[in-house]
């Protein structure tokens, strides 16, 4: 997630890139503690993510941004030949 922050916050205008930012380190704080690299994220623990933040009240575009930012993370990952699957592919957006 380091790298891909990076790379972001040369390639993306800044508030792009604190938005990003911001956004992955509440999901990170969010998953299970056990978890410590990408690719022990699931589409489940994904799944169980994007309900509880519609449980909290987040509205339909703040959790489809946040889906939209997790996926771009994940498809860098795949880019930079960290993970060969994005778990997130299967996320809907609402």
């Amino acid at each position: 997630m380091k790298k891909y922050l990076e790379v972001s916050k040369t390639d993306k205008a800044t508030r792009t890139y604190l938005s990003a930012r911001t956004l992955l380190n509440h999901f990170l704080k969010n998953i299970p503690e056990t978890i410590k690299y990408l690719d022990e994220i699931t589409f489940d623990i994904l799944q169980e993510y994007k309900t509880k933040e519609k449980e909290r009240g987040q509205s339909i575009n703040s959790v489809n941004s946040k889906i939209m930012k997790i996926k771009a993370l994940f498809n860098y990952a795949i880019e930079d030949k960290k993970l060969k699957d994005n778990p997130a592919k299967r996320l809907k957006y609402n």
